[in-house]
C-alpha cells in the first residue's frame, strides 16, 4: 500500500471487492455444475432400475406366453416366445451400457444373460414337448420344469440384487445433492458477508492510507510555522501524496539553511560591532590587546589565546621581530619572536592566517583545575594594515571553526589592524612632543654644564702636576715588581710538572675506556647471534607448526570425509543411532580442525605476523553481528541477553573488524558458558580510563572505546586471574573438570587486542559474575606513537605488575562460541556500498565485481533502480554474501582474483537457498551459451552500454515482479502432456500445453514465456527445426529449451541439440525427476516452497550428478587413508576413480590412460612432491590442458600461489571440503 499511487490504492481496493464476487461466483457454478452431475446420476439410477424391471417383465410375458401356448397350442404364442429372445438381449445391452462404470452390477449382468437365455431355452423346449405329445407326467417334462424354476429363483435373487445396489446408489447420490444444496446456500450467505467486509477493509485502509500523510503533513506545516525549521515530515508512500511530502521536506530544508545564512550574517555584524564599541576612545595598546582577547575567547569559544605585536626594526637591520603583547590562559609564552619563527612568525611575513588542524600528539594541552584535553584546531591570524603586519593573533580552540566564524576573524583582523596602526600613530605624535620638550630642557642643562666644565679643566691642570711627582715614585715600586715576577716563573714551572702527571692519568683512562668499548662490541656480536638464533628457532617453530598441521590434517581429511558420507546415509542402509554415531565423528572432527586453527593463530600472532586491516567499523554492525550469532544462544539456555551501544559513544571506530568480532565472540562464548543462570550483556561506549596496568599507549590516546562483556556467572578468584589468560590454562584442573575447553580463547584474544593497540581486563569474584573490558583507541593503531608488538616477555612482566582484574576461565576457541558462520556484510569494501543500510523487505543487489570502478558504476545504476548494493570482490565473499543476504538478483564477474566466477554460480544454483535467485553474467569472455546452460538469467560481455545494462535489469524486475513464471510444453501426446503438467505445475507456474509446432508458435507469439519443454516428434516438424525456428524468430528473447524426448540420440544428434538446447532429458524411469529439476533451474522457482514430494525428487536428482557422473579422475596422494577417503566420496557421485601413491606413479598412470579427464594432486609427497608432478605432466603434450586440483594440507600464505605457479587449474585445502570439490570438479569438467 505503501508504494501504490492513488488511484492504484482505489483499484486495490475494487479488486479486492471484484475478487470477492468472482470467487463467490465460481463456487456457485461449481455448485451449481455439481447439482447438474448428481441429477443426472439419480436420473441414471432410475433408467437402469427401470430396465430391470422391463426385463423382468419381458421375462415374464415370455413364461406367460409359453404357458398359454400349453393350454392353446397357437403358434403365436410360440413365435412370441421366441420373439423375446431378442427383445431380452436388447436390454440387457442397454444395461451393460448403463452400468459399465460398476464392476459389481456388471459381474451380476454376466451371470443374468445366460442365466435368461437359459431361461428361455427352457420355455422353448416345454414348447417342443408338447409339440411331440409328451403327457405331463412324463419325466422329461418333470426335470425341464424343476430346472425353469431354479433359473427363475435365481433370476429373481440377482435382480433382487441389482435393485438393492441401484436404490443404494440413489439413496448416496441424494444425499450429495442435498449437501450441494446446502453448500451453495452457504456460499451465498458467507460469501457476500464476506465480500461487504472485505470491500470495508479495502475501503478503511485506502482511506487510511490517505488521510493520514495528509495530517502529517498539516502538523509538519504547523511546525515549521512556529519555527521548528529542522521538522522533517515522515512519509514514505510512493503516491501523489508522498511526493508532496518531498517538496514539503526540500522546502523545508531551503527555509532551514536560509534562517541559517540569516543567523551566522546576524552574528557576524554583532561581533564586529561588539568590538569597534570596545575600539572606541582606547589610547592604551595593553589594555585594548587583553580586552581583545577576553572578547575573543568569549565569542569564538576559544580556550588559549596569545598576542604579538610587530615591533620597528633597528636603521639598517630589516624587519623587526614580534613582542609578547596579551595572552589569555596561557603560561610562560616566548617573549620575543623572529620573523619567520614559528607559525606566528611565519604568518607575520606572509600576512596569511595558518590554521593547524589536526593538532599532532603532545602538542599543546589545555589546563583547568580540573583536568586537562587536547585542543582540536590552532588558527593564527594576522592583523595587517597597508601590507604591514602589526600584530598577530594565535588562539586553540576545542572544535574547529565555521567559516562564519574565520571570515569573521578576517574581517575582525583587519580593523584591528586600523586600531593598532591609529594608536600607534596617536602615541608617535604624543612621543614627538615629549621629545621636543626634553631637547629644551637638555639645551639649558648643556650650558650649565659647560661652565662647570671649564672649572674643572683648571682643577685637572693642577692635578697633573701632582702626577708627574707620583710616576717617580712608581719607577721605584716598577723594579720591585720585576723582583716578584722571576719567583713566580720558578712556581709555573712547578705546575707544568703537575699538569704533565694529569695528562699522563688521562692517557691511562682512555685504555680503560677502549677496553670498556671492545668489550661492549662483543657483547653487541653475541645480542647479534643469540637474535639470529632466536629467527632460527622462529623458523622451527614454524616449519614445525607446518608439518603438524599437514600431518593432522591429512588423517582428519579421511575421517571427515569418510564420517560425511556415512552421515548422509546415501545408501540409506544406517539406524538412527548409527546416523548420530557418524554425526558426532564428522563434529569431533570439525572441533579437532578448529583446535589445530587456533594454535596455528596463537603462533601467528606471537610471531608478530598477523596482518591487520584496519577500516573504519560501524559500532551499530559490530551490535548486530551479536545479536544475530548469540540472540539463539540465550534463548536456548534461558538467560537474559542485552547488547547496547552506549550514549555519546562514536559511530564508528578504526580497527580490524575481523580481529576485534573475533575477541568479542570469544568473550561472550565464555560468558553463555559460565553462566547457568541471570544475564550476559554487551555494551560499548566510550571510557577515560579502567585499564590497571600502567598502559603508555592507551595514556596517549585522545579517545578510548570499551567493549564490556558482563555476566553473572560463576566467576574466578583472584589468583587464578592472571593465569586464565596464558595459553592452555584453564580456572580448573584435574580430571574432574565442569567445563570443557582448550584454554586459548583468552589468551588469543588477549593478544589481539595488543595488537589493535588496547589491552584485555577483568574483573570478577567466585559467584559474583565477571565483567571483560577491552579498550581500544578510537583512532586504531596507527595513533599509537609506541611499540605495538613488545616482546612477549616484556609484555607478561607488565601483566603480572598489574592487579588481577578480570573473570573466568579462558578455554574457549571458535570452536566454543556460537557457532555461526562469518558475518560477510562486517567485511571492509573498497567500493561505497548499502551493506550498513539494509533492512527486511529490501530490494537487493549482489555485485560480484573485482573492478572498483564498475562496481561503483553499478551501483549507483542499482540505486537509480531502486536496489540497494552490496558489491563482494572475490568468490568467496560473494557466496558467502549470497547465503547470507539472499539478495533479490545478482550480477557476476567470470574473472575474480582467487578463482573463476564459475564456481559461485555452480555453488548458488545448486544450494536450495540461493537457488532461485536470477543471475546475470557481466564478463570479457564469451560464454552465454554456458552460462544459460548453468542457470544464469542473462549474459553480456565486456565493455556493456547503459542499454544493456537497462535491459538486463528490466528482465531482473520482471522476474522479481512476476510469481507466476510461464512454462510451455510441446508434446504430442495428450497423455504425457497431461502428465508432464501435473508433475511441474504448483501454483507459481502458468503452464501452456500445445501438442504441434504450429500451435506453439502460436502461444510464442501471444505469451512471453521463461522455459519451454519440447519433445523432438512433433507431427507438423522436427524438434531441431523447431528449436531453431524459434531461436532465429526471437533472438534473445528465446526462451530457455529443455528437450524431453524417449528418441535415443546418435552422437551427432546430440551434438546439435546441445548447440540449441540448454538442456537434454532422456525419458526413462527416473525423467520425471530430471526434469522437474531442469524447469525449477530455469525458471527460478524457490525450492523450500516447493511441496513435500516434489522437493524431495529434486534433491534425489542433485545426489545423481550429471556432470561428473562417469567421469574419469586420477587421485595421486601418498596417503592410503586419504585415497580411500577421496575414492569412496567420489565413487559415491558415480566417477570412476583412479589412484596412484607417488608423483611419478600418477605420471606412468596418466600417461597409460589418456582417457583420464582430470587429477587431484597431493601437494607434499615423499620422493617427486605434487609441484613437480604438475610441472613434468604440463610438459606432456597430451597434458598440457587437463584440469590439475592440488590437494594440500598445509594451509599456509602462498600455498594457492605457489600451486598455480607450478601449473594447478586450481586449489582446495585439506580436510576437503567434498561438496565444494563437487563444485570444482563440475566447473573443470563442463562440457
Amino acid at each position: 500500500m505503501m508504494n501504490l499511487s492513488i488511484g492504484q490504492k482505489i483499484a486495490l481496493g475494487f479488486s479486492a471487492a471484484m475478487s470477492a464476487l468472482i470467487l463467490i461466483g465460481m463456487t456457485l457454478y461449481w455448485n451449481l455444475r455439481q447439482v447438474e452431475e448428481d441429477a443426472g446420476w439419480v436420473t441414471h439410477t432410475l433408467q437402469v432400475e427401470k430396465e430391470l424391471d422391463g426385463t423382468m417383465l419381458d421375462l415374464m410375458k415370455a413364461e406367460n406366453r409359453a404357458q398359454a401356448y400349453l393350454n392353446t397350442p397357437d403358434p403365436a404364442f410360440k413365435e412370441s416366445v421366441e420373439k423375446a429372445r431378442g427383445d431380452l438381449h436388447s436390454r440387457i445391452r442397454t444395461l451393460r451400457t448403463l452400468t459399465s462404470d460398476n464392476p459389481h452390477q456388471v459381474a451380476r449382468l454376466d451371470q443374468f444373460e445366460p442365466l435368461t437365455s437359459a431361461r428361455l431355452d427352457g420355455l422353448l423346449q416345454l414348447t417342443r414337448l408338447h409339440d411331440l405329445k409328451v403327457a405331463a407326467s412324463d419325466p422329461r417334462m418333470d426335470v425341464v420344469a424343476r430346472e425353469s424354476k431354479t433359473m427363475s429363483e435365481q433370476l429373481d435373487s440377482l435382480v433382487a440384487e441389482m435393485s438393492q445396489e441401484e436404490e443404494n446408489l440413489l439413496a448416496q447420490r441424494q444425499a450429495r445433492a442435498a449437501a450441494t444444496e446446502t453448500l451453495t446456500f452457504n456460499v451465498i450467505t458467507y460469501g457476500t458477508l464476506l465480500a461487504f467486509v472485505l470491500v470495508g477493509i479495502a475501503g478503511w485502509l485506502v482511506s487510511r492510507s490517505i488521510t493520514n500523510p495528509l495530517r502529517l503533513l498539516g502538523l509538519g506545516a504547523s511546525k515549521i510555522g512556529g519555527g521548528d525549521y529542522g521538522h522533517r515530515v515522515n512519509v514514505n508512500t510512493k503516491d501523489e501524496v508522498g511526493d508532496l511530502a518531498g517538496l514539503f521536506n526540500r522546502m523545508a530544508i531551503q527555509v532551514e539553511e536560509r534562517q541559517r545564512i540569516l543567523g551566522d550574517k546576524d552574528w557576524l555584524k554583532t561581533g564586529l560591532t561588539k568590538f569597534s564599541q570596545v575600539f572606541q576612545g582606547q589610547r592604551d595598546v595593553e589594555a585594548v590587546c587583553q580586552k581583545v582577547l577576553a572578547e575573543l575567547a568569549a565569542l569564538l569559544d576559544a580556550r588559549h589565546l596569545v598576542l604579538y605585536l610587530a615591533e620597528a626594526a633597528p636603521e639598517g637591520e630589516g624587519d623587526g621581530g614580534l613582542r609578547f603583547q596579551a595572552g589569555y590562559a596561557h603560561d610562560n609564552p616566548a617573549p620575543r619572536l623572529r620573523k619567520g619563527q614559528g607559525l606566528a612568525g611565519q604568518a607575520a611575513v606572509d600576512r596569511r592566517r595558518v590554521v593547524l588542524d589536526p593538532i599532532p600528539e603532545n602538542y599543546l594541552k589545555i589546563n583547568s583545575v580540573l583536568g586537562e584535553a587536547k585542543p582540536r584546531q590552532i588558527v593564527v591570524q594576522p592583523a595587517v594594515y597597508e601590507g604591514r603586519t602589526k600584530a598577530v593573533i594565535e588562539l586553540a580552540t576545542l572544535h574547529p571553526l565555521t567559516p562564519v566564524q574565520l571570515d569573521f576573524l578576517d574581517q575582525f583582523a583587519e580593523s584591528f589592524g586600523v586600531v593598532l596602526n591609529l594608536i600607534e600613530a596617536m602615541t608617535r605624535t604624543e612621543a614627538l612632543l615629549k621629545e621636543s620638550q626634553a631637547l629644551s630642557l637638555d639645551l639649558k642643562r648643556n650650558q650649565e654644564e659647560l661652565s662647570e666644565k671649564n672649572m674643572a679643566l683648571e682643577e685637572q691642570t693642577e692635578r697633573l702636576q701632582a702626577s708627574e711627582m707620583q710616576l717617580q715614585e712608581q719607577q721605584e715600586e716598577l723594579k720591585q715588581t720585576n723582583e716578584e715576577l722571576e719567583q713566580t716563573n720558578e712556581e709555573m714551572q712547578q705546575t707544568n710538572e703537575e699538569m704533565e702527571e694529569k695528562v699522563n692519568l688521562l692517557a691511562e683512562q682512555k685504555k680503560q675506556m677502549e677496553k670498556i668499548n671492545r668489550e661492549i662490541e662483543q657483547a653487541r656480536e653475541s645480542i647479534e647471534e643469540k637474535a639470529q638464533e632466536l629467527a632460527q628457532t622462529s623458523k622451527y617453530k614454524s616449519d614445525f607448526l607446518a608439518n603438524m598441521s599437514h600431518e593432522l590434517r591429512t588423517p582428519l581429511n579421511s575421517l571427515l570425509i569418510l564420517s560425511k558420507m556415512l552421515a548422509d546415509n546415501g545408501g540409506e542402509n544406517l539406524t538412527e543411532k548409527q546416523v548420530q554415531y557418524a554425526k558426532t565423528i564428522h563434529s569431533s572432527g570439525n572441533d579437532l580442525l578448529q583446535l589445530i586453527n587456533d594454535i596455528l593463530d596463537l603462533s601467528k600472532i606471537e610471531s608478530g605476523m598477523v596482518e591487520l586491516e584496519i577500516v573504519d567499523m560501524p559500532l551499530a554492525d559490530l551490535q548486530r553481528f551479536v545479536e544475530h550469532t548469540f540472540r539463539h544462544v540465550a534463548e536456548s539456555k534461558g538467560l537474559a541477553f542485552r547488547a547496547e551501544i552506549a550514549p555519546g559513544a562514536p559511530e564508528t571506530i578504526r580497527t580490524d573488524v575481523r580481529r576485534l568480532e573475533q575477541i568479542v565472540k570469544n568473550l561472550l562464548s565464555n560468558a553463555f558458558k559460565f553462566t547457568p543462570h541471570g544475564s550476559v550483556d554487551l555494551v560499548i561506549g566510550p571510557v577515560e580510563g579502567g585499564w590497571r596496568v600502567p598502559n603508555e599507549r592507551l595514556d596517549r590516546v585522545g579517545t578510548v572505546v570499551g567493549f564490556t562483556v558482563k555476566d553473572t556467572g560463576i566467576g574466578v578468584s583472584e589468583e587464578k586471574q592472571q593465569m586464565i589468560f596464558e595459553a592452555f590454562r584453564q580456572g580448573e584442573a584435574g580430571t574432574n573438570r565442569k567445563y570443557g575447553g582448550t584454554g586459548l580463547g583468552l589468551s588469543i584474544s588477549r593478544e589481539l587486542a595488543w595488537q589493535l593497540g588496547g589491552s584485555l581486563e577483568l574483573k570478577s569474584a567466585p559467584e559474583a559474575g565477571s565483567a571483560f573490558t577491552l579498550y581500544l583507541p578510537l583512532a586504531g593503531p596507527a595513533e599509537l606513537k609506541v611499540p605495538l608488538s613488545p616482546a612477549p616477555r616484556e609484555r607478561r612482566a607488565a601483566a603480572s605488575q598489574a592487579s588481577p582484574s578480570s573473570a573466568h576461565s579462558a578455554q574457549t576457541g571458535s570452536q566454543e562460541a556460537a557457532g555461526s558462520a562469518p558475518n560477510a556484510l562486517s567485511l571492509p569494501s573498497d567500493v561505497e556500498d548499502d551493506r550498513g543500510n539494509l533492512a527486511p523487505g529490501d530490494r537487493i543487489l549482489l555485485i560480484i565485481e573485482d573492478d572498483r570502478n564498475f562496481a561503483s558504476i553499478m551501483v549507483d545504476f542499482a540505486r537509480e533502480k531502486n536496489f540497494k548494493a552490496v558489491v563482494a570482490p572475490s568468490v568467496e565473499q560473494g557466496i558467502a554474501m549470497a547465503r547470507q543476504v539472499v539478495p533479490t538478483a545478482i550480477t557476476l564477474d567470470l574473472h575474480l582474483p582467487d578463482s573463476e566466477g564459475w564456481i559461485v554460480l555452480d555453488q548458488l544454483k545448486h544450494d536450495p537457498k540461493t537457488r532461485h535467485i536470477p543471475i546475470h553474467i557481466i564478463s570479457v569472455d564469451e560464454g552465454r551459451e554456458r552460462s544459460l546452460r548453468l542457470g544464469a538469467v542473462s549474459y553480456s560481455q565486456k565493455p556493456v552500454t547503459r542499454e544493456l545494462l537497462q535491459a538486463a535489469f528490466s528482465r531482473t524486475l520482471d522476474f522479481v515482479e512476476r510469481p507466476v513464471k510461464n512454462l510451455l510444453i510441446v508434446e504430442d501426446n495428450e497423455t504425457q502432456r497431461q502428465s508432464m503438467v501435473e508433475l511441474i505445475g504448483n501454483g507459481d507456474v502458468k503452464t501452456t500445453a500445445v501438442g504441434t509446432a504450429a500451435e506453439a508458435f502460436k502461444a510464442l507469439d501471444a505469451v512471453h514465456f521463461d522455459c519451454m519443454v519440447i519433445d523432438l516428434g512433433l507431427p507438423d516438424m522436427a524438434g531441431i527445426d523447431f528449436i531453431r525456428q524459434v531461436q532465429e524468430k526471437y533472438g534473445a528473447a528465446a526462451p530457455p529449451v529443455i528437450v524431453y524426448t524417449g528418441k535415443e540420440l546418435t552422437r551427432k544428434e546430440e551434438t546439435d541439440l546441445r548447440r540449441v538446447a540448454e538442456s537434454i532429458v532422456i525419458k526413462n524411469v527416473r525423467s520425471p525427476e530430471r526434469l522437474l529439476d531442469e524447469t525449477a533451474l530455469f525458471l527460478h522457482r524457490v525450492q523450500t516452497r516447493l511441496p513435500e514430494a516434489a522437493r524431495h525428487m529434486i534433491e534425489q536428482v542433485q545426489k545423481n550428478d550429471s556432470v561428473i557422473a562417469g567421469r574419469k579422475v586420477l587421485v595421486v596422494d601418498d596417503d592410503v587413508r586419504n585415497i580411500f577417503a577421496l575414492t569412496s566420496a567420489l565413487e559415491a557421485a558415480k566417477m570412476v576413480v583412479k589412484y596412484a601413491e607417488s608423483g611419478q606413479e600418477g605420471i606412468d598412470i596418466l600417461a597409460a590412460d589418456p582417457e583420464t579427464e582430470i587429477v587431484l594432486m597431493d601437494v607434499m609427497m615423499p620422493g617427486m612432491d605434487g609441484f613437480e608432478a604438475i610441472r613434468r605432466i604440463r610438459k606432456m603434450e597430451r597434458f598440457r590442458r587437463i584440469p590439475i586440483i592440488s590437494v594440500t594440507a598445509k594451509a599456509m600464505p602462498g600455498d594457492r600461489e605457489k600451486c598455480l605457479q607450478a601449473g594447478a587449474s586450481d586449489y582446495i585445502t585439506k580436510p576437503v571440503d567434498i561438496e565444494k570439490l563437487k563444485s570444482l570438479l563440475r566447473v573443470w569438467l563442463y562440457r
